[in-house]
């Protein structure tokens, strides 16, 4: 909460400078990015909750501007931090505009070869693998009849014990069992009860 009220007293300094016409030169240090970071992350996690255009138009002018300060030190890891925030944020828009700017983001980071940025080229292929599913999972609900918000858990979407998605279609409820394609695990369930270790996907 603290690191969070700090950002924000940062982000407002910011605003009167650029309203008065002064220059902007924020620090590079590490404690300031740290700070800016944890606001950034706070406002996606706000911008998911509620949709607000005010809340995204923020996050994003903060985390411009935090990863223009990352790139101006060199500091690859808050960069890399920062645009991976960014990347989520462009995901949780639904948007096809939206998903070609998350990419756009992910690739720049799986194209960076230096060692702080290897580091987050999982995160960044997991992250390329959950926006390719969502597109997936969407398709799946509006010609199979689930619910639009399937990707929400509150459709007829589940997983198998080793966490590989699956649809089951008309009620939702599962009556028969197979094996998972990926996996081999027992996917399914009898009389509207899942097999052990089937959940309802969460994503």
């Amino acid at each position: 909460t603290r690191k969070i009220y700090e950002a924000c007293c940062h982000s407002q300094e910011l605003k009167i400078l650029e309203n008065s016409g002064h220059d902007i030169v924020p620090p590079s240090n590490t404690p300031y990015l740290d700070t800016m970071f944890e606001f950034c992350k706070y406002l996606l996690n706000m911008y998911i909750k509620e949709k607000s255009d005010q809340v995204k138009i923020t996050a994003l002018e903060n985390m411009d501007t935090v990863i223009k300060i990352s790139d101006e030190s060199s500091n690859y890891n808050m960069g890399c931090k920062l645009r991976l925030l960014k990347a989520k944020l462009y995901v949780a828009m639904y948007s096809d505009s939206a998903r070609r700017e998350a990419s756009k983001i992910i690739n720049y980071i799986l194209e960076l070869t230096c060692e702080p940025a290897k580091r987050y080229h999982k995160e960044a292929k997991d992250l390329l693998d959950k926006m390719e599913l969502k597109i997936i999972m969407k398709v799946v609900d509006e010609t199979e009849g689930g619910w639009p918000e399937g990707w929400n858990n509150k459709g007829h979407w589940f997983v198998c014990p080793n966490q590989h998605p699956y649809f089951i279609g008309n009620c939702g409820g599962a009556m028969e069992e197979r094996p998972c394609p990926e996996c081999g695990a027992l996917v399914g369930g009898r009389n509207h009860s899942l097999s052990a270790g089937n959940s309802q996907f969460r994503i």
